[in-house]
């Protein structure tokens, strides 16, 4: 069993994939937050580490109910890149489907999905880090797929005195807000932007 988001994030040897996530101990959701989530139009899950930023926020008790109780649409940005000791080999389908167990029972209504490609430079250090794009196996689902190309030009470097690894491919904001925008202005259908 592992304990915490640092040994996710670093895993220090191969190990066996990730088969379920908990919060210890159980965390209450805050009344506002819940009440946010039941009179919203419209919700908006990821990009994030799908198992240290994600998922635990879906095991707040009470989450996953308002999720339930709101008429929201629910809306699900695939990350760009899988994570290596986290979501290794994992594919749009999978990623979907691992969300889909945490927000229980309620259901994703749209995926937003990107399309384009980074560059060789950028996939080769993805690559010798473990890293790969997620690749979009989304065929025949109940939910809407929004494809788009998400990717930022702009790469992001370290902070200064930031220790963590990160990703330096990020979703272009002005993209990604117009992907979801596109959800509350179609009628469920299946969009290339």
């Amino acid at each position: 069993m592992l304990e915490g988001e640092h040994a996710i994030d670093e895993p220090g040897a191969q190990r066996a994939a990730i088969e379920r996530c908990f919060l210890d101990p159980p965390v209450v959701a805050n009344i506002e937050a819940v009440d946010a989530i039941r009179q919203a139009d419209l919700v908006v899950m990821g990009p994030g580490d799908l198992y240290t930023s994600l998922i635990p926020v879906l095991l707040v008790d009470g989450i996953a109910d308002a999720l339930d109780e709101s008429r929201a649409k629910l809306v699900y940005v695939m990350n760009l890149v899988t994570k290596y000791g986290e979501t290794d080999g994992y594919t749009a389908q999978r990623f979907c489907e691992t969300v889909g167990k945490y927000i229980e029972p309620a259901r994703l209504d749209t995926v937003v999905v990107n399309t384009a490609l980074p560059p060789p430079a950028i996939l080769k250090r993805y690559e010798k880090a473990n890293d790969q794009l997620v690749e979009d196996d989304l065929r025949d689902v109940t939910w809407n797929i929004v494809r788009a190309p998400l990717i930022t030009e702009r790469l992001v470097g370290a902070a200064p005195g930031d220790q963590l690894k990160r990703s330096v491919l990020r979703h272009d904001p002005a993209k990604l807000a117009a992907a979801i925008l596109s959800v509350i202005r179609t009628s469920g259908q299946n969009e290339v932007i």
